[in-house]
């Protein structure tokens, strides 16, 4: 027997089969949706996942600017 393989066991708690299938759950509706997303845009679903991404981006720099902005102010002229 293999001694690397000899010390590898076989072990799956509540938290790590929780996360697999939590994973699992989101991976398929990622897919799914960019896969509704194709047979309504076509070819220009990939320019709306990048403008999507850019407004979820867009939207959390706004909202988490001024409190970093206000804790941590810089000093002016």
């Amino acid at each position: 027997m293999n001694p690397i393989s000899a010390s590898l066991r076989r072990e799956l708690g509540l938290g790590g089969a929780i996360m697999m299938g939590l994973g699992s759950i989101v991976g398929t509706g990622v897919f799914v949706s960019i896969g509704i997303g194709a047979g309504l845009a076509g070819p220009a679903v990939l320019l709306a996942i990048a403008l999507a991404g850019r407004w979820v981006m867009g939207t959390r720099n706004r909202r988490e600017t001024p409190p970093a902005a206000k804790s941590d102010p810089a000093p002016g002229p």
